[in-house]
């Protein structure tokens, strides 16, 4: 399934994903207060992590899948849109460390973690029915 434009946005979300999962336990033992915020985006991350195997899975099983331009081009925007969220997310948990605040996570971090984690849930449901529909 993945033409090598696909492919390359896919490596790196999973690269993306990779900095920002071991960067959120770190930061949860320096700001508890975090934690039930960053669960759902540790949620998220997890599953898309298992989405984004499964297509490489899907796209290595020896059936070729091919996949109109229409398609791959919605793939790669929502593949790269996800890479921006979590760009987004790593560079404000990075922010608030500099900080070394706890008040700039519950003012400033905390809304952005409220505002991309339904972004990063619609991106991985969408992810989702595309792995679905491909066997048809």
């Amino acid at each position: 399934m993945n033409t090598p434009l696909v492919q390359a946005d896919c490596d790196a979300l999973q690269a993306a994903i990779a900095t920002l999962s071991e960067l959120i336990p770190a930061f949860i033992f320096q700001f508890r207060a975090a934690r039930v915020d960053l669960d759902g985006i540790s949620r998220e991350l997890a599953s898309l992590r298992i989405i984004l195997a499964l297509l490489a899975v899907d796209s290595n099983d020896g059936i070729p899948v091919v996949l109109s331009d229409r398609l791959q081009s919605q793939i790669r925007g929502i593949v790269v849109n996800c890479t921006n969220v979590i760009s987004d997310i790593e560079s404000s948990i990075e922010s608030s460390i500099n900080s070394e605040k706890s008040m700039d996570w519950s003012i400033s971090a905390k809304q952005i973690m409220v505002t991309h984690r339904p972004v990063l849930e619609a991106h991985r449901c969408a992810l989702e029915i595309t792995l679905e529909m491909l066997p048809l």
